[in-house]
């Protein structure tokens, strides 16, 4: 459907646009959103920071044919999409805005996490790349995709602007996402697995456990990501999808709760397994009022930091066998000062877990009225 005014949620499909700083980095990453897209639009976008006036012609020209070669050798079905900008910022603004045709436009952006990790150039080896017959005319041989900033220990942004890019995404009323740890996804090692693997969602705001909605578009978001990874074949076969509920012994509406997103995954038609999981070691060093309302910039100041480190030995003691885990992306603040400490709450909070995926929902993505 190409006409935005016949636009509904009945017609909804996942259309993914990928940031992408450096492709050798980000082959795992590129095969998983591949499998998420469904039968969606799926772009693979990259801005050159760079001022465009001081060019007699487009550097983007010559760079442009290599990236089409990758996505053939990838064997992915996805566009390319490069802009120059001043800021990747900037630059991820216009690929928003631009890319697709007609109602057929991103409505999902995905990120991979900033953070200070060495990358690794998953293209070195042909092997782990990807197989070909054509291996000479492949971009590994030609040694491209060498000098842009991820591989040469450079950063084109700050932790700020980083933050700046969700908070853009939100505006624009696009769903986020932020992937990290993908360097450990092995989907051909899950395939070969004699063992089933498991696709975790944490269907709760972790900054904010008190405001959990199984109705919220977040939520529904989660559960709709999972659902399709979990069809994709070779996914299929190898992997049981989890959806994990957090209670306290005292708690007295557990049963309730369980009910209640028993009944939505039936009315979702997601074949999911409910895990029970009790979380009172955790959230007693909780310290915000369940009563709060959720204000990212006080909110994100006042929490306890021992609280994120024990949630993450948590998520961790119930991840031995998990493939890929999806979680909450809580609203970043809008204080300046407070975009560099809201990213390292989220790198507490996801450290040293499977490859996980931090989302948050915008759009509605579900209806059970039609």
């Amino acid at each position: 459907m190409l006409d935005s005014r016949k636009d509904h949620v009945k017609f909804w499909r996942p259309q993914m646009l990928l940031m992408v700083s450096n492709p050798r980095s980000c082959r795992p990453l590129i095969h998983f959103v591949n499998d998420l897209k469904k039968s969606g639009l799926y772009v693979i976008g990259h801005v050159k920071v760079e001022d465009v006036s001081n060019n007699d012609v487009d550097s983007l020209s010559t760079e442009h044919p290599n990236w089409l070669s990758l996505v053939d050798y990838l064997k992915v079905k996805a566009f390319v999409e490069l802009t120059i900008a001043p800021t990747v910022r900037e630059g991820m603004r216009h690929l928003v805005r631009l890319s697709g045709l007609g109602a057929m436009k991103p409505n999902t952006i995905i990120l991979g996490f900033y953070d200070s990790s060495d990358p690794i150039d998953f293209l070195q080896s042909v092997s782990s790349f990807c197989n070909s017959e054509d291996v000479e005319q492949s971009p590994v041989s030609s040694g491209v995709f060498t000098d842009l900033p991820e591989l040469t220990g450079n950063k084109n942004l700050s932790p700020e602007e980083y933050v700046g890019m969700i908070q853009d995404g939100i505006k624009l009323q696009k769903n986020v996402c932020i992937c990290r740890h993908f360097h450990l996804l092995d989907k051909m090692g899950i395939v070969k697995n004699r063992h089933m693997t498991f696709i975790d969602v944490w269907p709760m705001n972790m900054f904010y456990p008190a405001s959990s909605d199984f109705s919220d578009n977040t939520t529904l978001f989660l559960l709709q990501l999972a659902c399709i990874l979990n069809m994709v074949p070779g996914w299929k076969t190898k992997t049981v999808l989890r959806v994990m509920l957090c209670s306290k012994t005292t708690d007295d509406d557990v049963k309730r709760r369980e009910m209640q997103l028993r009944v939505l995954l039936r009315q979702l038609r997601i074949n999911a397994t409910i895990r029970i999981v009790l979380f009172d070691h955790v959230y007693s060093s909780y310290n915000l009022s369940d009563d709060a309302t959720y204000v990212p910039s006080a909110s994100l100041t006042n929490l306890n930091p021992e609280y994120l480190t024990a949630f993450n030995d948590f998520l961790r003691d119930q991840s031995h066998n998990t493939a890929v885990i999806f979680g909450y992306l809580p609203l970043p603040p809008s204080d300046e000062g407070a975009k560099a400490h809201y990213l390292k709450m989220l790198d507490t909070l996801t450290d040293n877990l499977p490859p996980t995926v931090l989302i948050h929902g915008i759009s509605p993505v579900i209806s059970t009225t039609l």
